[in-house]
Order: C-alpha cells, then structure tokens, then sequence
C-alpha cells in the first residue's frame, strides 16, 4: 500500500498549489463527506479508499485512478478493472 500512500499525499500538495493555498486533510474529507480519521488512515496507509471515495479523490484532484495506484495495486484490490481491461 506504500505507493498509493504517497501519491495521495502529493496529489494532495499538489491540489494545494493548485488552489494557492493550504488545504486541510479536513477540507478534503469534508468535500468528500468522509471523516477526517478516515482519509488520514488513507494518507498514512492504515485504510485503503474504497470505490466512490477513489473517484471523488480523483475527481477533486483531477487526476486518473492511474495517476494513483499501480497497475498491480489496482488489481490486487479492485479485480474488476482486470476483467474489463480498464487501465487507467
């Protein structure tokens, strides 16, 4: 889960630069109307973001679940990408 760990966090810093100014684990998790423990567990790799809070994740980021996981992280944890050949 390392990989995801750190490419939310710098999807995060760079939401940050993008808006011009600091953006709290608690904003986030507001927007995504998801506990700030929760994303914090995201962003320590304690918890591992399910389906919707992924693409609301992406979404805010405005980045691709590619941009996010590894190919093999997105198959270990949503085998239904394998099974549709999605792979980004």
């Amino acid at each position: 889960m390392g990989k995801i760990v750190k490419k939310i966090r710098q999807a995060r810093l760079a939401y940050q630069v993008k808006q011009g100014r600091p953006v709290s684990i608690q904003e986030v998790a507001d927007t995504l109307g998801v506990t700030r423990a929760y994303l914090n567990n995201i962003e320590l790799g304690k918890a591992w973001p399910n389906e919707d809070v992924l693409a609301a994740l992406c979404k805010l980021y405005e980045v691709q679940p590619g941009d996010l996981l590894s190919y093999e992280d997105r198959l270990a944890r949503y085998p239904v990408l394998a099974l549709t050949g999605a792979t980004g």
